[in-house]
């Protein structure tokens, strides 16, 4: 694994670990499905993964108990709507009596589920995004928030605006400001539709959001594409984590892997440096945390506005240009230095299965190194007269392998990785699996 330890013990749910005060765990579940089809949501083209909530659970929830903390956490999160899984209410419930919660969800759910499996005063808060399939029966949204908050849960909307949606959002925002509503913006992200936000978002909206955004991470996403706090001390890892499926990482932008919620995994022994090449997802490093608004589904109880934001974008506007840049180009460095190391162990003709990586310039690496005989992609491909590309169904369907086995897998897709390992003949033996191989090398994105 690529892991920057100090402390070389290896680590299982049932060992005690202490912390003094809190410990933050964010649960990104990456096998649910969605009753929404919004066009910007990555949840809107997955497929739907078939492992069941209660397989998966128990692990989760030894995950928390390990953790001996005064103050514990738990932000469950997925791509897409996480009431829709079976086992989903008994779980909070079971995770409630453990760690206050904070859940993102559509609100389509039946109200008087939530109000049978979680007491309001186990749950943060709730994080909704007003979408566009929310917008056609908003009247019927603003009653269940209603209904929600009168029962003591507190409700935060998040509203995703691009060029298209801007206006729209202004007229929504007008009405929940004056209905009392929490709701807090922020810039499309990602590719959709060909664009690339928030780089694409139009100089007038751009303009806008810099003048309006009340949120420290928004605002530093429309200023800076290549948004990065790396380098910059952070405690993910040490007591902040993310579990994407069964895969242990710092947090939700990290590329690096610390083991498995159902065997053994690596923790830091104290808050680190960031090592992560982007910050895209819901970020702020520790020197923000203690008293600035935190975006999406961290802290909102702290007053926030546009003018009180100003000494934390001059501090990062500092930083960005003294540590984080450098940081990175190190970063970028040592991570090239890590993809040719880790290929000098591989023989002179292989199969090669990439999970979550773009063929630039993983499949031309391996090549400079060795014959590829097979590619094997978890969406395959047509293949050409020079090398066969099979998906991994294919690939086993042959019942049999001639030259040894290389996988190389980001964070983004490591559970299907480690799926597919599962299920290769004890004869297959790999040469080289890696996990958290570094995504960022090209400006794919995941």
């Amino acid at each position: 694994m690529n892991i920057n330890m100090t402390d070389p013990k290896r680590l299982t749910p049932d060992m005690p670990i202490y912390r003094r005060d809190k410990i933050d765990i964010t649960i990104m579940m990456d096998f649910s499905v969605c009753n929404y089809r919004c066009f910007y949501c990555c949840a809107a083209t997955a497929d739907k993964k078939e492992e069941p909530l209660s397989k998966i659970a128990p692990f989760y929830l030894d995950f928390i108990d390990s953790f001996d903390a005064t103050d514990k956490c738990v932000r469950i999160n997925s791509y897409g709507e996480i009431t829709l899984m079976e086992g989903f209410w008994y779980f909070l419930a079971e995770v409630t009596t453990r760690a206050k919660v904070t859940i993102a969800t559509n609100l389509t759910f039946d109200v008087e589920l939530l109000y049978r499996a979680a007491p309001a005063k186990s749950i943060l808060f709730l994080l909704t995004t007003l979408h566009p399939e929310t917008e056609e029966s908003f009247e019927q949204f603003i009653i269940k928030y209603k209904d929600l908050t009168s029962h003591g849960y507190t409700v935060l909307v998040h509203y995703i605006v691009d060029d298209g949606r801007l206006l729209r959002a202004i007229e929504h925002c007008r009405y929940l400001s004056a209905e009392g509503i929490s709701f807090f913006l922020s810039p499309m992200q990602g590719h959709v539709h060909g664009r690339v936000y928030p780089e694409d978002l139009a100089s007038d909206t751009k303009r806008l959001l810099t003048e309006t955004l009340e949120e420290l991470h928004p605002q530093l996403l429309v200023r800076y594409p290549d948004l990065a706090f790396t380098g910059l001390s952070c405690s993910a890892g040490y007591d902040t984590f993310c579990i994407r499926g069964r895969a242990i990482t710092p947090c939700m932008n990290s590329n690096e892997l610390l083991g498995w919620i159902d065997g053994e995994f690596d923790i830091f022994s104290h808050p680190s440096p960031c090592r992560a090449s982007h910050a895209r997802s819901q970020c702020l490093p520790d020197m923000f945390l203690s008293d600035c608004r935190c975006y999406c589904m961290g802290r909102h109880d702290i007053e926030s506005s546009t003018e009180a934001l100003a000494p934390y974008l001059a501090r990062y506007a500092s930083l960005y240009e003294v540590s984080i840049q450098p940081a990175l180009k190190s970063l970028h460095g040592q991570n090239i230095e890590l993809v040719r190391r880790k290929l000098l162990s591989i023989p002179d003709k292989v199969v090669l299965a990439l999970f979550g990586l773009p063929w630039y310039p993983y499949f031309q690496a391996v090549r400079e190194r060795a014959e590829v005989e097979t590619l094997v992609l978890p969406s395959g491909g047509k293949g050409g007269r020079e090398i066969p590309i099979l998906t991994p169904t294919e690939f086993l369907a042959q019942g049999r392998v001639a030259s040894p086995l290389v996988l190389l897998s980001s964070i983004y897709e490591a559970n299907e990785a480690r799926s597919f390992m599962e299920v290769l003949p004890p004869e297959w033996k790999p040469v080289l699996v890696v996990y958290d191989f570094p995504a960022e090398l090209t400006k794919w994105k995941g």
